[in-house]
C-alpha cells in the first residue's frame, strides 16, 4: 500500500516513467525547435517573458489563421505573420521535438493546442543552487512514452517533447498560468498551411466578426498582400 502522505506528493512515481496505454513507439525526430523561458526588461521599459524570440503580447492586424488561409504560396514563410506571432512553420508529417529550457525559479505549465505529444526527457538547466537544490538528474522515457497536451517544466530544468505534425492548423504553444501568458510566454506553430488551404474554410460570419472589431480578415499580419508589412508595429526588443 502507498502511504497517504507520500501519495499526496506523488513521490511514489515519476510521470516520465509511465508508458502510453496504446504503446505508441517513440517517434523519430525530424527537427528540434529550441525554446527557453527568458524574462527581461524590454525597449518599452516593461518586463516580459519570452518563449522563443519575441514576447507574445502585441497581436497582428490579421488573425494568424486568416493569414495562413489567404496568403497562398507565401503562407509557408514565417515572416508574413509578423514578428509578434513568433511563428514557426512546420510541414505535414514532420516529427517536431520541442526543447524547452527553464533557467528560472518558476514552474511553467506548458500547453500545446492541436496535438498530444510524447514526453521524452527531463534534465538540469541553469543554477539550481539559487533555490537551494542540487542539479536535477537527466531522466528519459522508455520506448512507449506517455502522451499529454500539457506538461510542467520545473524550475532550473529542461524538458523535451515530440509530436507528429498530422493536424494542419495554427496552434498556440503557451504557459497555462495566465499571468505568464499575459506577459508574453507563448509562440505559434503554423502547421502545413498549404494543406490547410485545401481542406478548411473560414465561414463568412467569422470574417465579419473580425471586421466588426477593426481587424483584417485576409492578407499578412499587417493586412497587406505579399511581404509588405507596412503598418504593423514591431514588437519590443
Amino acid at each position: 500500500l502507498i502511504e497517504p502522505k507520500a501519495d499526496s506528493k506523488m513521490e511514489w512515481t515519476q510521470d516520465i516513467k509511465m508508458q502510453a496505454y496504446d504503446r505508441m513507439p517513440l517517434l523519430d525526430v525530424s527537427r528540434t525547435v529550441d525554446t527557453s523561458t527568458v524574462t527581461k526588461l524590454f525597449s518599452d521599459n516593461l518586463t516580459r517573458t519570452i518563449l522563443h524570440r519575441y514576447p507574445y503580447t502585441m497581436p497582428p492586424k490579421v488573425p494568424t489563421l486568416f493569414s495562413a488561409m489567404s496568403m497562398g504560396e507565401l503562407a509557408v514563410d514565417s515572416a508574413i505573420y509578423g514578428l509578434q506571432t513568433d511563428a514557426v512553420v512546420i510541414s505535414k508529417g514532420e516529427v517536431i521535438e520541442i526543447l524547452l529550457t527553464n533557467e528560472s525559479p518558476l514552474y511553467h505549465a506548458m500547453h500545446l493546442h492541436g496535438h498530444s505529444f510524447q514526453v521524452t526527457e527531463y534534465g538540469p538547466a541553469g543554477n539550481s543552487s539559487l533555490i537551494g537544490k542540487p542539479p536535477a538528474p537527466v531522466v528519459r522515457s522508455g520506448p512507449y512514452p506517455m502522451r499529454r497536451d500539457t506538461f510542467v517544466v520545473p524550475a532550473y530544468q529542461y524538458i523535451r517533447v515530440r509530436f507528429l505534425a498530422d493536424n494542419p492548423g495554427v496552434w498556440l504553444f503557451h504557459c497555462h498560468m495566465d499571468i505568464h501568458f499575459a506577459i508574453g510566454l507563448a509562440m505559434t506553430f503554423i502547421e502545413a498551411p498549404k494543406e490547410l488551404q485545401k481542406t478548411q474554410h473560414i465561414p463568412q460570419t467569422l470574417k465579419q466578426m473580425c471586421l466588426a472589431q477593426g481587424l483584417g480578415a485576409s492578407g499578412n499580419g499587417a493586412g497587406n498582400m505579399g511581404l509588405d508589412l507596412t503598418g504593423l508595429p514591431a514588437p519590443p526588443e
